[in-house]
C-alpha cells in the first residue's frame, strides 16, 4: 500500500463506501438518525447498494442502542475471525501486519481521518480515506480492503448470514468489486503471505475502544 504526497482530490465514486462505513461503528446515538441519512444517499449514488443493506437499516432504526451494542460487541468484537482489522485478515500476527499498520495510520493523517481510538486498519476508518484520496492511491487502498472484507463477508455467513452487519459488509463488497480493477486485486493477493489461523478461544486485541455498562 503505497503513501504519497499529493494534492487530495474528491473521487466522489467512492462516497457510497464512506456512507456505509458510518454504519460499522461502535453504534451510539448517532447511529438511527444516520440510517435515514444513508437511505437518502446511496438512493442518489447507488441504489443498488441501498437494496442490499435496506432491511439491515430498518433494523438498526428500530432497535434500541443495548441491543445494537449487544450485537455489535458479539460480532466484532468478541469473534476474531470477523474482526474489523483489515490487516488481521492481510495477515494475521505476521510482520507485515506490523508495516500494514504503520503505511494506514500514515495514510489516514494525509487526510485527516480521526482513528476514533480504534488502530489504524480499522476498516470503517479506512472507507472514510477512499473518497479523499488521489485515485491511484485510493484503487491502491481499495485493492487491500477487498479480499479482507471478504473474509468478513464468509465469516459472517458461516456463524450468521441472517446478522444485519452481514449484509452491510456484503454491499461494501460489492462496492468495492466494482470500483478496484482485477489486477490492483491479483497484485495484492499475490505479494502477502497467507495469515495464520486465529488460535482457538482468541479474543480480539487490537480494539482501544472503552464500553460503557
Amino acid at each position: 500500500m503505497s503513501v504519497a504526497t499529493h494534492r487530495l482530490i474528491d473521487t466522489s465514486h467512492w462516497r457510497p463506501l464512506q456512507t456505509l462505513a458510518a454504519l460499522l461503528v461502535y453504534p451510539d446515538d448517532s447511529l438511527g438518525p444516520h440510517t435515514a441519512t444513508c437511505r437518502r444517499r446511496l438512493a442518489g449514488d447507488e441504489p443498488t447498494l441501498l437494496g442490499m443493506v435496506e432491511d439491515s437499516l430498518r433494523f438498526i432504526a428500530t432497535q434500541p442502542r443495548h441491543i445494537l451494542e449487544e450485537l455489535y460487541t458479539q460480532t466484532f468484537d468478541l469473534n476474531p475471525v470477523s474482526t474489523l482489522e483489515v490487516g488481521w485478515h492481510l495477515y494475521g500476527e505476521q510482520y507485515e501486519r506490523g508495516r500494514f499498520l504503520v503505511r494506514a495510520r500514515q495514510m489516514l493523517s494525509q487526510v485527516g481521518q480521526d482513528e476514533g481510538g480504534e488502530l489504524p486498519d480499522f476498516l470503517p476508518s479506512l472507507l472514510c480515506a477512499l473518497p479523499r484520496l488521489p485515485e491511484d492511491e485510493a484503487i491502491d487502498l481499495a485493492a487491500y480492503l477487498l479480499p479482507a472484507v471478504g473474509a468478513m463477508c464468509d465469516a459472517l455467513a458461516a456463524k450468521d448470514a441472517n446478522n444485519p452487519y452481514h449484509a452491510i459488509l456484503v454491499a461494501v463488497r460489492q462496492a468495492l468489486t466494482t470500483r478496484v480493477p482485477e489486477d490492483a486485486v491479483a497484485k495484492v493477493e499475490n505479494s502477502r503471505p497467507r495469515p495464520h489461523a486465529p488460535p482457538p478461544g482468541l479474543v480480539q486485541i487490537g480494539a482501544q475502544r472503552e464500553k460503557q455498562p
